[in-house]
């Protein structure tokens, strides 16, 4: 199954068919219940959690531009760097 593929199911603008969402689910190793949760992954379910996660995001990016890609890149750092400096205050 293709990255653009995942990517534009995920944008929702692509319809899956439950094939296709089941191969998914069989790839990411999750329940299928998961595929229907919609809230925020908790940090308490770990690594392999965080990982789908990241791949879901490759897969996001993946769709847009190099200049894109490049401002989302910035942002992050941008983030991170404001969240560890908060994290340094409370410390």
């Amino acid at each position: 199954m293709a990255d653009t593929y995942l990517a534009g199911v995920e944008r929702g603008e692509r319809n899956i068919s439950l094939e296709s969402l089941e191969k998914i689910v069989k790839a990411l190793d999750a329940e299928p219940i998961d595929a229907f949760r919609f809230g925020e992954l908790e940090p308490s379910k770990g690594l392999k959690d965080k990982r789908d996660v990241i791949r879901l995001l490759a897969a996001f990016l993946e769709e847009r531009s190099l200049e894109e890609i490049e401002l989302i890149r910035k942002l992050a750092k941008d983030v991170m760097a404001t969240i560890d400096s908060e994290k340094r205050k409370k410390d």
